[in-house]
């Protein structure tokens, strides 16, 4: 079976992956595997086919090519090696989190977000954050930086922000022009190449360039800034109403443990494979998915924010909203959502 390795106590980026010499993508991914990260492939140029119905899908670079996605990262050698056999140029995707590393990835683009490199400069002078940790170049210009959290701050605390969130409200209200990766997030690793793509329409490598290869800890004033998942989250604009309480129900009772870990690990799960759902079949399935969280959501006490932004994305990456437009989206998740208030919370 797989080569075990033992988690380091502090994880660090793989020097032959930094090198700059050429390798193979399953070398790369071994390396980072037997450097103690967890491991799995994603799509490294887009995927163009046809559903049942004729209409074209596509499916977009940076997108797991697994069933469960992130949650199928592992640093076992014997699946890596199968992973690259079935799919020998797929890209390394790194699992966040793991070894309470986080990465915050600014969108430096200067065509797009203009002041998009002073504003992460701004916030990281402001909150004394020196930028000597490991550092990731992207194909788009951008730039990754990976922070270890140590023990007094509560790595399942940060929230996954990832896109642009709803229309006037940024997944990170604090840096709009940046992501967080944790917890069931994960990130493409040098020296994957990726093809074209929205913001690099030419495709390019993500190459280390910072001046250490190991993540340094995570400056108190950048983790209290991080957006976390006990935060209060309004309402999504320009959505169809949620699912609410039926009158005469008690209230949505305030998030517990457990409840809240197995509703959002049921998000996870449901928008990778939506993503993945071939046209004649996303309708449904986003009918579906929208139905069973919604459900679960409300037995969980949290909110539906991340529901809305998740599924949107994983019909981004389907073509539902290309091919069906978002008028067809919201009427779905506003029927789901109706049938959810009508059946109540689910069991957990």
């Amino acid at each position: 079976m797989a080569n075990a390795q033992a988690t380091p106590k502090h994880l660090a980026i793989p020097a032959e992956a930094a090198s700059g010499r050429p390798m193979s993508m399953l070398d790369a991914a071994l390396a980072w595997a037997r450097a103690g990260w967890k491991v799995l492939p994603v799509r490294s140029k887009a995927w163009h086919g046809k559903g049942r119905d004729g209409k074209e899908i596509i499916l977009k670079p940076k997108t797991p090519l697994t069933k469960h996605g992130v949650k199928d990262a592992t640093s076992d050698e014997e699946q890596i090696r199968k992973w690259w056999a079935k799919w020998p140029d797929a890209a390394v995707g790194i699992a966040a989190g793991h070894g309470r590393v986080v990465v915050v990835d600014a969108d430096l683009d200067e065509k797009r977000h203009p002041a998009g490199a002073a504003e992460v400069q701004g916030l990281f002078r402001r909150l004394g954050v020196k930028l000597s940790t490991a550092e990731q170049r992207t194909p788009s210009g951008g730039r990754q930086y990976l922070f270890r959290l140590p023990a007094a701050m509560p790595l399942e605390d940060v929230k996954n922000a990832v896109g642009k969130g709803q229309p006037g409200r940024p997944a990170w209200p604090e840096m709009p022009h940046c992501d967080v990766r944790c917890l069931d997030g994960y990130f493409v690793a040098g020296p994957s190449r990726i093809g074209p793509y929205a913001k690099a329409p030419e495709g390019g490598s993500y190459e280390w360039c910072g001046e250490t290869l190991a993540p340094q800890e995570m400056p108190e004033g950048l983790y209290k800034v991080l957006p976390k998942r006990s935060s209060p989250q309004p309402a999504p604009q320009a959505c169809a109403p949620a699912p609410r309480p039926m009158q005469g129900q008690a209230p949505r009772p305030r998030p517990q443990g457990h409840a809240q870990a197995y509703a959002e690990a049921a998000l996870d799960r449901e928008a990778g494979e939506l993503a993945q759902t071939p046209a004649g079949a996303r309708n449904g399935a986003l009918n579906a998915a929208a139905l069973r969280l919604f459900r679960l959501f409300m037995a969980a006490g949290l909110d539906y924010e991340p529901i809305y932004r998740e599924l949107r994305r994983a019909c981004e990456a389907n073509g539902l909203l290309r091919d069906d437009g978002e008028g067809a989206f919201l009427k779905t998740m506003a029927s789901a959502g109706r049938k959810a208030e009508a059946e109540g919370p689910a069991a957990i």
